[in-house]
């Protein structure tokens, strides 16, 4: 119960702008949709008025620049990266390794991605937008070592953080 009333005052701060007795005055609904989930809040605000706010569950998971959750992926080969992925660490001990980024479009706005290497090996692991994309205007860009890097998407290209 603590951890539900804790993330219900999170949610309605990062919606509303202030804590709201989230037993008494704050309604959340979610409905899904062929894509998404939404995210219906009600609340009264410090005047005494009702405030409606619909927001995307994944813009809930996120709280200015830093995500509250993501999913984490360890990755040992080439492999794709589509919107279930959120943190990934790759392991190149065994061989070299290309990420394959999902275009662009068919993401959501501002998604993010947090690429981490985890072993020091020789193996190369490159970070390959799809088709004619790029990240930072860079055709790919390559990991080395404990490298960490952070992209997020403006809807037509990835950018590094």
């Amino acid at each position: 119960m603590v951890k539900i009333l804790i993330i219900l005052m999170l949610l309605s701060t990062v919606c509303f702008g202030q804590y709201v007795d989230a037993l008494s005055k704050l309604s959340i609904s979610a409905i899904a949709g062929k894509d998404s989930v939404n995210i219906y809040m009600e609340a009264l605000n410090g005047s005494g008025s009702l405030t409606s706010y619909k927001v995307p569950l994944d813009s809930l998971l996120q709280y200015g620049s830093t995500r509250l959750a993501a999913s984490i992926a360890t990755v040992t080969s080439t492999s794709t990266i589509d919107s279930t992925y959120g943190i990934i660490l790759v392991n190149a001990t065994s061989g070299s390794i290309t990420l394959n980024l999902t275009a662009v479009a068919s993401l959501q706005t501002g998604k993010r991605f947090i690429i981490k290497r985890t072993d020091s090996s020789a193996n190369t692991v490159t970070v390959d937008p799809s088709s004619s994309e790029t990240i930072d205007d860079e055709t790919t860009q390559t990991l080395n070592q404990y490298d960490c890097l952070e992209i997020f998407s403006d809807g037509s290209e990835w950018w590094i953080k």
